[in-house]
C-alpha cells in the first residue's frame, strides 16, 4: 500500500517537514540494523562463542530484517512523502502508529520481565529494548503532532487542512460551533465551499452524464415507438357475421385498447436515465458511504457476541478475572469504532444528498431557462418551483439512506444466522414471520404511490394557483378579492389533505407491521424453542444474546417501510423530474453567429413560430442590418414586432430560413425585470464597480433625478415588484444595466423593447450616445423619435411590409403612412384628455397582450388572476384618460413614498400578536435566526394538545410494554436455574409464552395508536399552519409584496409547506421514540444498578452542553 500511497502524494504541493518524525524513524531502522548485526557477530563475527554447535534461530535474522525493511520502505518513504500532504497528515501513518504501538506492547513488558530477570543478558537485548522504546516515542509523537498540526498557510475550510484524528472526530468543525453558540452565525462567518461542492464542479459533472445517457433513453424510446408502430400496422382479423355478438365483444374490447395504447402513447417520453446519470456522477462518495456502512453492520454483530462471554464470565467463577476486563473493554472499544464509522458514513451520505439536490436543482434552474415554447405550455413557475424544491429535497432525503436498501436485508440475514447458532432451526419460525410480511409490503408500496402521485398533482395544482394570485395580487387587492381566491386555494388544499391523510394512516399501518416484526419473530422463535423440547430452556446466555439480535433486527425492519415509503415518494418525483428534464429544449443552432459576417443582422426567408404545432407569428422576413445602425420596428398591434426581438434571441421555434447575428445581444424588455437588492447592484449585475463609467451610465439614463428621491440613493433596496407599472425608474434601470455590462461583454447589439418610458434625454445619451457604433434595434409605438433613426422597418400581419428611411416611407404612402394616420387619429381622439404616463408606454401592454403567441420567458403563467390583471391594467388606462397628465417625477414621487416609511408597520397574527417589520427585514437570509422554544409550543398548539398527549402518553405505553417484555424474560432465564436436571412444566412453559406474547400486542397496539395519531394531528397542524400563512400573505400591505420576491413567497408555500406536511411529523415520531427510549434505558439501568445514578447526572448536563 505504501507505493499507491506514494503515487497520489507525489501530486500535492510540498508541505512542512517534521525532523523530529524523521529523527525518531531513522533510530528504529538503526535499531532493527542493529539488532541484525549482533545476530551476525554471534555467529559469524571475530568475537563468537566457539562452544555452541548451533546458530541463533532463523528468527533473530527475519525479525530484524523486517523491522528494517518496514521502516526504510514504508516509514521513511510516507513521512518523506508527506511534505506533499497540502496541511493533511497521514491516515495510514496514525493507524500504522497505533497498530504498531497495541502489537507491541505484550513483547514490550515480556522483554523487560526477561531482562530484569537476566541482567547479565541486557546487552544482548538492548537492541530490541532500544527499538520498542522509541516505537512508543513515535507513537506519542504521532499522536501529539495530531493534536497540534497547525499549517504556514491560512486555509479557508479547515476540512481541507485537518489531521487525521481531527478528520474522524469532526475536531476541525469545533470552532465554527464555539462561534455559533457565543452569537448567531451570518454568512461572513462561513468557510468557503469546497471545489468539489460548488454548483459549477457539481452541475458540469451531472451534465456530462446527463447527456450520455439520456442519449441512451431516446435510441430506448425510439424503439418502444417503433415497436408500437408496427403492432398498430398489424392488419385486424375479421370474424364472420354467425359471431355478430363476439364482433360486438371484440369492438369493445379493441376500443379500450386503444384508449390504453392512447394513454401510454401520451405518457412516452424519455425515461430510466436520471438515476444511472446521478450514480455515475457520485460514484466515489457512494463507494466510501457503502464501505464504512459494511464495516458499521459488521461491527454490530460483534457487540453480541461480547455480550455473551461476558454472561458466561459471570456465570463461571473459575475463569480468570482479567477477562472480565478485557471482555468490558472490547465492548467499549466496538462501540468506539461503531460510533466512528457510523458518523463518518453518515457525513458522506449528508453530503451525497446535498450535491445531489444541488445537481437537481442547478439542472431543473438550466432547463427552465433553455426549455421549448411547448414544454413550458406545460410547466408555470409553481410547478417547476415544485420540481426544484419538493422533489429534489426527496432525492435529497432517500440519498441519506440510500444503502439500507442492501443494508437491512444484510443485517436480518446476519441475525438470523446467528440467531440459528443461539436457537437452532427455531428461528426459521421467526423467518416464516419475515416472510409473510413481503407481500404485506407489496401492496401497501402500491397503494403509497398512488395516493402520492395524486398528492403531488393537488401540489402543482395549488402552486398554480398561488403563483398567479402572486404576480396578480395588485387586482386582488384592488377589488378585495383576497377571500374568494383564498378559498379557492384551501378547497384544493383539503383535497390535498385527504390524500396526505390516508398516505400517513397507511404509513402508520405499515409501522405497526414493522414494529410488531421484530417481537413476532422473537416470540415465535422463543415459543417454537421451548415448545418442541421438554429440555429446551431458555438460560440468560442464550436469552441475552437472542435478545441483543432481536434488538439488532429490529432498526432494518423499522427502516424498511420508511424506505419503502421514501422510495415510492421519490419514484414519483422522479418521473416528474425526467419528464421536465427530457423536454424539449429551444434550437440554439437556429442562430447561427457568424464574426466575419458583412451585417450585424441578417434574415434570409425566415420564419418563426411559437409552437411548431401552429402557424409562424412571423413569416418569411428578409433583412439585412448594417453594423451601428440604429433600426425602428413599427408596425399596429398584433403585427408581430415583439415576436422579431425575440426570433433575434433564439425564443422561438424555427421554421425555415437562414438567420444570422454578429456578436452578442443585451435585451431590454418592455417590462422591468428587477432583483430584491439595491439600485447599484440591479445596474452593475455582478460586474465590477468602475466609479467613472457608473457615473456616466447615471447621467446617460436620466437616473440621477430619480436618486436624489430614493432614502438611500443607489443603496436603496428595491424588489421586483417595486416599480411594476408606476413610474419610468424600472426601465432606466435596466436600460442602465445594459449601457453598464455592454463594454464588460462587448455587446455588438441591443435590443430595446417599448419607448414609452424613454424621454428625449434618455434617447440622445442611451440609445444615440453611450451606444455609439453599436447596432440598435427600438421596438416602438411612439412617432416622435422615427426622423431620428437609421432605418425603419414596417411589419404587417408578422411580415415585413417595409423598410426604408422615415423620408422615403413617408413618401411611398404605402403601410407606414398608414401607420401614422392612425396615430395621428388616436392623438385626436385624446384631446379632451391628456393620457397618464404610464410605465410601460402608450399601447405596450395591449402589444404584448395581442401580440404574443405564446408564452414568453418573462410571462407569468396565465391563469385567471394574472388574466384579470391584464384586463384591470387595460381598464385603468382607459379610465385614467380625461385626468390631468401627470409627469415622471409625480409619479416617481408617489412610488419611492412607499420606500419612505419610517416606523415599523405592524399587523395583528392569528395568534392575537403583532408582527412588525421595516425595509430590508423580509429576507430571513439575512437575520440571525434560531428555533425558539415558543416556535415549537406554536406548532404543538396546531397539532391539538389533545392529540399531542394522546401522542406522548401511547409512545409511553409502547415504551413501557418493551421494558416489560425485557424484564420478563430476564426473569424467564432465572428458570434455567431453578429447573435445572428437572422437567420443565407445561404451565410455566405457557404462563411465561403467553405474558411475552400479550406485552408484545400491547406494544404493537400503542405503536399503531401513536402513529394513527400523530399522522392524524399532522393533518390538522397543516392545514392550521398553511390556512394561517395563506391568510397573513394575503392581508399584508403591499409593501411587503413591493420589497420581497415572488420566488421567495412560492418557496414559503412549496418547500417550508412540504416540510410541515412531511418532514415535522416524520422527525418528531422519531424524536419522541428515540426520547423516550432513552429515558427507558436510563431507568432500567438505574433500577438494576442505582449506584449508576451518580453517573447520570453530570452525563445528562454534559450532553446538554454539548447540543
Amino acid at each position: 500500500l505504501s507505493f499507491i500511497y506514494l503515487f497520489f502524494l507525489k501530486q500535492k504541493p510540498v508541505f512542512c517537514l517534521r525532523c523530529d518524525g524523521q529523527l525518531l524513524t531513522a533510530l528504529l531502522f538503526l535499531a532493527s540494523v542493529a539488532g541484525l548485526a549482533i545476530t551476525l557477530a554471534e555467529d559469524y563475527g571475530e568475537f563468537r562463542d566457539p562452544t555452541p554447535d548451533e546458530l541463533n534461530p532463523t528468527v533473530l535474522y527475519v525479525n530484524p530484517s523486517i523491522y528494517a525493511a518496514t521502516w526504510w520502505l514504508l516509514v521513511l518513504s510516507l513521512h518523506e512523502s508527506a511534505r506533499s500532504c497540502d496541511g493533511q497528515e497521514s491516515g495510514f501513518l496514525f493507524i500504522f502508529w497505533i497498530l504498531s504501538f497495541v502489537c507491541g506492547v505484550f513483547p514490550f513488558q515480556t522483554l523487560i520481565r526477561i531482562a530484569l530477570k537476566e541482567p547479565s543478558n541486557l546487552e544482548e537485548h538492548s537492541p530490541t529494548i532500544v527499538l520498542h522504546t522509541v516505537d512508543r516515542l513515535s507513537f506519542v509523537n504521532a499522536f501529539s503532532s495530531e493534536l497540534s498540526l497547525t499549517c504556514e498557510f491560512d486555509l479557508q475550510n479547515p476540512a481541507i487542512g485537518a489531521p487525521f484524528l481531527s478528520r474522524i472526530t469532526f475536531n476541525w468543525f469545533h470552532s465554527m460551533v464555539v462561534k455559533g453558540y457565543r452569537r448567531p452565525l451570518v454568512m461572513e462567518d462561513l468557510w468557503e465551499l469546497n471545489e468539489q461542492d460548488r454548483t459549477q464542479k457539481i452541475y458540469g459533472d451531472l451534465e456530462k452524464n446527463m447527456r450520455e445517457e439520456m442519449r441512451k433513453a431516446w435510441r430506448r424510446m425510439e424503439a418502444r415507438q417503433r415497436k408500437r408502430s408496427r403492432k398498430e400496422a398489424e392488419p385486424v382479423n375479421t370474424l364472420s357475421k354467425g359471431v355478430s355478438q363476439d364482433v360486438l365483444v371484440m369492438e369493445e374490447k379493441g376500443r379500450k385498447g386503444k384508449k390504453k395504447d392512447l394513454e401510454k402513447k401520451e405518457e412516452d417520453y424519455v425515461k430510466s436515465w436520471l438515476v444511472m446519470a446521478l450514480l455515475k456522477t457520485f460514484p466515489r462518495t457512494l463507494l466510501e458511504s457503502g464501505i464504512l456502512k459494511l464495516l458499521y453492520d459488521l461491527l454490530v454483530f460483534v457487540s453480541p457476541q461480547l455480550l455473551k462471554l461476558l454472561v458466561s464470565f459471570t456465570e463461571d467463577s473459575s475463569v480468570y478475572t482479567w477477562r472480565g476486563y478485557v471482555y468490558t473493554v472490547l465492548l467499549f472499544v466496538v462501540a468506539l469504532f461503531q460510533s466512528l464509522i457510523l458518523q463518518q458514513y453518515f457525513q458522506r451520505c449528508f453530503v451525497l444528498g446535498m450535491r445531489v439536490r444541488t445537481a437537481i436543482m442547478a439542472a431543473v434552474y438550466k432547463k427552465a431557462l433553455s426549455v421549448s415554447n411547448a414544454t413550458r405550455k406545460e410547466y408555470t413557475v409553481g410547478e417547476t418551483v415544485n420540481l426544484m424544491a419538493a422533489d429534489a429535497q426527496r432525492f435529497m432525503d432517500l440519498t441519506n439512506f440510500i444503502h439500507l436498501l442492501w443494508s437491512s436485508p444484510l443485517q436480518i440475514i446476519l441475525a438470523i444466522v446467528f440467531l440459528w447458532k443461539e436457537l437452532g432451526p427455531s428461528v426459521m419460525a421467526g423467518v416464516g414471520v419475515v416472510v409473510l410480511f413481503i407481500p404485506v409490503n407489496s401492496v401497501l408500496a402500491m397503494k403509497s404511490k398512488k395516493l402520492q402521485m395524486k398528492n403531488m398533482s393537488f401540489k402543482d395544482k395549488r402552486m398554480k394557483l398561488m403563483n398567479g394570485i402572486l404576480n396578480g395580487i395588485k387586482i386582488l387587492k384592488l377589488y378585495a378579492w383576497e377571500p374568494s381566491f383564498e378559498e379557492q386555494v384551501m378547497k384544493i388544499r383539503e383535497k390535498e389533505l385527504k390524500v396526505m391523510r390516508n398516505f400517513a394512516y397507511l404509513t402508520s399501518v405499515s409501522i405497526f407491521i414493522f414494529t410488531c416484526a421484530p417481537f413476532l419473530v422473537s416470540l415465535s422463535s422463543f415459543g417454537v424453542y421451548v415448545a418442541v423440547d421438554k429440555n429446551n430452556i431458555l438460560d440468560a446466555e442464550k436469552a441475552f444474546t437472542s435478545i441483543s439480535l432481536f434488538n439488532i433486527l429490529r432498526f432494518p425492519l423499522a427502516m424498511l417501510p420508511m424506505m419503502i415509503s421514501s422510495m415510492v415518494q421519490t419514484a414519483v418525483s422522479l418521473r416528474r423530474l425526467e419528464k421536465f428534464l427530457g423536454g424539449g429544449d429551444l434550437n440554439s443552432s437556429a442562430i447561427h453567429h457568424d464574426p466575419n459576417a458583412d451585417s450585424a443582422i441578417s434574415f434570409s426567408d425566415a420564419s418563426f413560430s411559437w409552437d411548431r404545432n401552429e402557424g409562424p407569428s412571423v413569416s418569411d422576413i428578409t433583412l439585412e442590418i448594417k453594423p451601428g445602425k440604429l433600426i425602428a420596428v413599427v408596425g399596429v398591434v398584433g403585427s408581430g414586432k415583439s415576436s422579431l426581438v425575440s426570433a433575434v434571441l433564439g425564443e422561438m421555434e424555427h421554421l425555415k430560413g437562414h438567420v444570422n447575428v454578429k456578436g452578442s445581444v443585451a435585451y431590454v424588455p418592455q417590462q422591468a425585470w428587477i432583483q430584491n437588492t439595491t439600485l447599484k447592484e440591479n445596474i452593475l449585475f455582478g460586474s465590477e464597480l468602475d466609479e467613472d463609467r457608473y457615473q456616466q451610465v447615471l447621467e446617460a439614463c436620466a437616473l440621477l433625478p430619480d436618486l436624489d428621491l430614493f432614502p438611500g440613493q443607489d443603496q436603496t433596496e428595491i424588489g421586483e415588484k417595486a416599480w411594476e407599472n408606476k413610474s419610468s425608474s424600472g426601465f432606466k434601470i435596466e436600460l442602465a444595466r445594459c449601457i453598464d455590462v455592454m463594454d464588460l461583454f462587448r455587446l455588438r447589439l441591443t435590443c430595446v423593447s417599448g419607448d414609452g418610458v424613454v424621454r428625449s434625454a434618455v434617447f440622445h445619451f442611451s440609445v444615440g450616445g453611450l451606444f455609439g457604433g453599436q447596432t440598435r434595434i427600438l421596438v416602438t409605438h411612439g412617432v416622435s423619435f422615427l426622423p431620428k433613426v437609421d432605418e425603419i422597418v414596417v411589419l404587417v400581419n408578422g411580415r415585413i411590409s417595409e423598410v426604408g428611411s422615415y423620408k422615403n416611407l413617408l413618401e411611398s404612402q404605402g403601410a407606414f403612412a398608414e401607420f401614422l394616420n392612425t396615430y395621428v387619429k388616436q392623438e385626436e381622439n385624446r384631446k379632451e384628455g391628456e393620457p397618464t404616463v404610464d410605465a410601460v408606454g402608450p399601447g405596450g401592454d395591449e402589444d404584448e397582450e395581442l401580440e404574443g403567441q405564446g408564452p414568453q420567458a418573462d410571462d407569468p403563467p396565465d391563469d385567471v388572476v394574472t388574466a384579470t390583471a391584464k384586463r384591470e391594467n387595460s381598464f385603468l388606462r382607459r379610465s385614467q384618460r380625461g385626468r390631468k397628465r401627470l409627469g415622471t417625477t409625480a409619479l416617481l414621487l408617489k412610488t419611492v413614498a412607499t420606500f419612505q416609511v419610517p416606523a415599523p408597520i405592524s399587523r395583528s397574527s392569528e395568534t392575537g400578536g403583532s408582527v412588525s417589520y421595516t425595509e430590508g427585514e423580509f429576507d430571513l437570509l439575512h437575520s440571525p435566526l434560531q428555533v425558539k422554544f415558543s416556535v415549537y409550543v406554536k406548532y404543538l398548539h396546531a397539532v391539538g394538545w389533545v392529540y399531542s398527549i394522546l401522542i406522548v402518553v401511547a409512545y409511553i405505553g409502547q415504551n413501557a410494554a418493551l421494558i416489560g417484555q425485557n424484564f420478563w424474560l430476564s426473569d424467564w432465564t432465572s428458570d434455567a436455574i431453578e429447573y435445572f436436571n428437572k422437567t420443565y412444566p407445561n404451565s410455566m412453559r405457557d404462563r411465561r409464552v403467553g405474558v411475552f406474547g400479550a406485552l408484545g400486542v400491547a406494544q404493537g397496539v400503542f405503536v399503531f395508536l401513536g402513529s394513527f395519531l400523530v399522522a392524524g394531528g399532522a393533518v390538522v397542524a397543516s392545514r392550521v399552519l398553511h390556512a394561517q400563512l395563506l391568510r397573513n400573505v394575503l392581508r399584508v400591505p403591499m409593501l411587503f409584496f413591493d420589497t420581497t420576491p415572488v420566488g421567495r413567497l412560492v418557496n414559503r408555500f412549496a418547500k417550508d409547506i412540504f416540510t410541515v406536511d412531511e418532514a415535522i411529523p416524520m422527525s418528531f415520531r422519531n424524536w419522541l421514540s428515540c426520547f423516550l427510549g432513552v429515558l427507558g434505558t436510563l431507568f432500567v439501568i438505574c433500577l438494576a444498578t442505582p449506584i449508576f445514578t451518580a453517573v447520570v447526572v453530570p452525563l445528562a448536563i454534559f450532553y446538554f452542553f454539548v447540543q
